[in-house]
């Protein structure tokens, strides 16, 4: 499994990953023809914002996995 940003045309398209475009970046799934965003992150110069979504991020550039939950308590 990678742990670094990789090129948007290697992502999986059956499964959520983080997805980015310049400073947005969030959970990604493929849907149909595009990449939808379930979860987004905007990061500017001074502020963050984070929302709940479900609107496409046009032409994403890069891809991630998740990161791994450890649910041992």
């Amino acid at each position: 499994m990678h742990n670094d940003w990789q090129p948007i045309e290697t992502a999986p398209k059956n499964r959520p990953v983080l997805i980015k475009k310049h400073n947005e970046m969030g959970i990604g799934i493929y849907d149909r023809r595009e990449w939808r965003l379930c979860f987004s992150v905007s990061l500017f110069a001074n502020e963050t914002q984070s929302n709940l979504s479900n609107h496409a991020l046009p032409l994403p550039t890069h891809w991630m996995e998740l990161p791994e939950v450890n649910n041992a308590q």
